[in-house]
């Protein structure tokens, strides 16, 4: 299993002197990555571009609750409100599987 850059990591915005503002994800320690919109400057565009740099700041806490899920080992029901929970739980497994692998 490859090993991610240790959690907790934010949202954070760096000015670069050639390049402007960038969106970047940031551990206590130092930039890991940084997100590219679209290059245009619609709100839809500037909304998402927010979305997706969220997004990827929560996946170490993410990937840590579903494998505390995963580690519980809890029978479950075949349905729960509707939701089909053998469907539900390999979906967790594959999502704990493409992050890890």
């Amino acid at each position: 299993m490859a090993k991610h850059t240790a959690g907790p990591w934010k949202t954070d915005l760096w000015n670069y002197p050639h390049r402007g503002q960038v969106k970047v994800i940031v551990t206590d320690k130092d930039a890991i990555g940084e997100i590219y919109g679209l290059y245009r400057e619609d709100t839809d565009s500037r909304i998402e571009e927010d979305a997706n740099a969220r997004l990827i700041a929560a996946a170490p806490e993410l990937l840590e609750a579903l494998e505390m899920v995963l580690s519980l080992n809890i029978p479950t029901p075949a349905t729960h409100d509707g939701l089909q929970a053998a469907d539900a739980l390999a979906k967790v497994r594959a999502a704990v599987a493409k992050a890890t692998k």
